[in-house]
């Protein structure tokens, strides 16, 4: 019910809810998720490969618990395997959560970033410890609020000063069928910039990914951007095991 305005004499609509419930995705070991409607994408770009749809199979295998190095010392393993032209793809994702901050930790690697931007270690070499923790999902932020998911300062061999920064943001609340359901999802989005010396202004930016979260769910549908090096993919839950 709206609220009534004594001085015009009308009725305010309510207010837009927008909250991102707390378990967006439980990280509950043994539970599958599987994607077989997808695509592969070229490179960095949202472009579907020709014919990567067909017999596409993929799936999330939520593995547990698994040891690593601090700060984040047992964060949870994610098999995904994908199966497309081929080829079968295997990669292991680790997710921390702050369950006191309730925010989702992702590792990610900066290999190609240091490559690209000749990112050197002193002796000449591309600098090897390129494994970083980006701040993926932060639900209390709400939606169409941004956040610094991550932001690091280089010193590149060719161009000098470079800095990555990565920001997240739950951009939209929508609707989505997968599995014969439809759900409310939270969509959230990754987005790298890169900027040059002490300037405010990216040279580069462009999106890394988008997850449409559910509660008690996780993701139904997934978009991963790849880069120069690699390609990427897009796809939707078309089962579980819960």
């Amino acid at each position: 019910m709206g609220c009534k305005d004594e001085d015009s004499g009308t009725t305010n609509p309510p207010a837009t809810d927008t909250s991102v419930p707390k378990e967006i995705f439980p990280l509950v070991p043994g539970r599958v998720i599987e994607y077989n409607s997808g695509t592969l994408l070229s490179f960095d770009s949202s472009t579907p490969i020709a014919g990567s749809e067909i017999g596409y199979q993929s799936k999330w295998i939520i593995a547990g618990p698994t040891p690593y190095l601090p700060p984040y010392s047992s964060p949870t393993a994610i098999i995904d395997t994908t199966k497309t032209l081929g080829l079968t793809l295997l990669r292991t994702f680790l997710i921390h959560r702050d369950t006191t901050a309730n925010i989702y930790y992702f590792l990610t690697n900066l290999g190609y970033f240091f490559r690209s931007q000749n990112i050197q270690d002193g002796t000449g070499s591309i600098r090897g410890d390129s494994l970083r923790w980006i701040a993926l999902a932060k639900p209390g932020e709400g939606l169409k609020k941004k956040w610094i998911a991550f932001s690091e300062s280089f010193t590149s061999a060719t161009i000098g000063a470079v800095k990555l920064e990565i920001t997240g943001e739950f951009e939209e609340k929508e609707s989505l069928t997968a599995a014969g359901s439809t759900y409310t999802t939270y969509r959230t989005v990754a987005t790298r910039n890169i900027f040059l010396g002490t300037s405010t202004t990216p040279v580069s930016t462009g999106i890394t990914a988008r997850l449409w979260m559910v509660e008690n769910v996780g993701p139904i549908k997934i978009e991963l951007r790849g880069d120069a090096e690699s390609h990427g993919k897009l796809q939707t839950m078309t089962g579980k095991n819960f």
